[in-house]
């Protein structure tokens, strides 16, 4: 019984967490946004999108570089795993290398 709990709680924080940090995002509360999508890692550290939302959040509104391209790396490093990887995740790769590349090239 304390297993089925277990994973029952865990699945709940592995659906809840990320819509957490979109709804602080979506709120402009981007700190808290971060902080529910780094939670969110420590369960699942496997998703990539969550890397690229953490990244994207640092670079573009808290204007943190140095943790911008901290976690695009670990998105890039995320999603080199993925064996097929959809259009949408090619995107963000894109995006992801043209973020880490030196200003000016």
């Amino acid at each position: 019984m304390k297993k089925i709990l277990s994973l029952s709680f865990t699945l709940a924080l592995l659906t809840i967490l990320p819509v957490r940090g979109e709804g602080y995002y979506l709120t402009q509360h981007y700190p808290e946004a971060v902080e529910a999508w780094k939670e969110h890692l420590t369960y699942n550290p496997g998703s990539v999108a969550t890397y690229f939302n953490i990244a994207n959040a640092y670079a573009y509104i808290l204007k943190d570089d140095e943790q911008a391209r901290d976690y695009y790396q670990q998105f890039l490093d995320k999603a080199a795993e993925i064996e097929n990887p959809t259009p949408q995740l090619n995107e963000m790769v894109i995006t992801a290398q043209r973020m880490l590349q030196p200003p000016g090239k």
